[in-house]
């Protein structure tokens, strides 16, 4: 039993080894029509010489007359390719043509070195398998289509949802920016002589800042696509980056304290990416506690791999989404998450830079609250 869904080399492998047991021949092709360079192709099989002439070839003229062939002298019946034949083997040869969905889709070959392996009745079994094989290969087209828009139907789902996301997290900054400034607005006009109102500044200039962060994430998604989205890898120390970060997270929230723990580690990396990157999962670990508590950044060494631990006291990643939180637009799953903001872009950012550096990302539930580890190799 061959999968649907299985490579498609595996898949050629599997059933050229069949075709061969049960006709008893030591070589099997199966090669598929590719209309757009209007040959035949014979996937996970060696391709044959540069100079074999397709056009002419006796598989092509099963494929183009849709009539099976049995040869028993190959090179002879087909002296434009002799030396392609002798060097495969394939003196004796037997092609049936491939048909499904209304549509001829290839041609299946058995072979061997002299005629005596095949007799008649082997044509017309070939002729079954290939009408067998032909259904199999359009039904396994079928799944690949379905596959594709059942793909595309996710990431619109997914991107409805981020746009959704996207749009109330800008809409909640700009609300209070503009809110405010009316009513610094009004003050000023009833009196002029009034000092500024420290209080509205603040808070204008932190929203604003919010909605500079996530538009900064916004445009991130994009570079992240890309290659190169790191710079050059230098040997930095980890330390300062981590004590960089914590100090800011602290001046952020006044509930919780970011501490930074464990071993003093090097490691070739683009500084400011990396700092990104814990930036993202301590903003994260701060987020889903909700009640306030610590946040850990533990730093280690093994023989070739820094390793940095983001631990929290918080609310958790529920085990099914462990994983998929690092797709794009991804959130977790849970009702305490999704009541939190977020567009589900920060970790798949992190996931682009952490495995641009030839790292590993991932999370780990904890008691309570979250892990998440970020390894690093220690040389490029």
């Amino acid at each position: 039993t061959v999968p649907l869904t299985a490579d498609v080399n595996e898949t050629m492998a599997i059933l050229n080894a069949s075709i061969s047991d049960l006709l008893g021949t030591p070589g099997t092709a199966i090669a598929l029509w590719d209309a757009e360079a209007q040959v035949l192709v014979a996937p996970g099989r060696p391709p044959p010489p540069s100079d074999f002439r397709r056009g002419s070839s006796i598989a092509t003229r099963v494929f183009e007359t849709q009539q099976a062939m049995f040869v028993t002298d190959a090179p002879r019946a087909d002296p434009q390719n002799a030396e392609v034949y002798r060097l495969f083997g394939a003196n004796a040869l037997m092609v049936a043509p491939m048909n499904a969905g209304g549509r001829s889709m290839g041609v299946v070959s058995a072979f061997a070195d002299r005629p005596s392996i095949f007799g008649r009745e082997d044509l017309s079994l070939l002729e079954v398998l290939a009408r067998e094989l032909g259904g199999f290969l359009h039904r396994r087209e079928l799944v690949e289509q379905m596959t594709h828009v059942r793909a595309q139907e996710e990431a619109m789902r997914l991107k409805d949802e981020f746009l959704s996301a996207a749009a109330h997290d800008l809409r909640t900054p700009l609300t209070v920016i503009i809110g405010q400034t009316q009513l610094m607005e009004r003050r000023r006009r009833q009196n002029p002589e009034a000092p500024a109102n420290e209080t509205a500044i603040s808070t204008v200039l932190t929203e604003a800042q919010r909605m500079r962060d996530l538009t900064e994430d916004l445009l991130s998604i994009s570079r992240a696509e890309a290659a190169g989205f790191i710079a050059e890898r230098v040997p930095t120390s980890l330390g300062p980056i981590a004590q960089e970060v914590a100090a800011e997270a602290d001046a952020r929230s006044d509930r919780h304290h970011v501490l930074v723990t464990g071993d003093e580690v090097s490691a070739p990396v683009d500084g400011p990416r990396l700092k990104q990157v814990l930036t993202n999962l301590v903003d994260n670990a701060i987020k889903f506690s909700p009640d306030g508590g610590n946040v850990t950044i533990a730093l280690a060494a093994t023989a070739d791999e820094a390793h940095l631990t983001v631990s929290d006291e918080g609310i958790g990643v529920p085990a099914e989404d462990l994983d998929l939180i690092f797709g794009r637009f991804q959130r977790g799953s849970s009702e305490q998450a999704l009541s939190l903001p977020g567009t589900g872009v920060g970790l798949f950012i992190c996931r682009r830079i952490v495995e641009e550096h030839g790292g590993r990302i991932w999370a780990e539930r904890g008691e309570p609250g979250s892990r998440f580890h970020v390894t690093l190799p220690l040389a490029v």
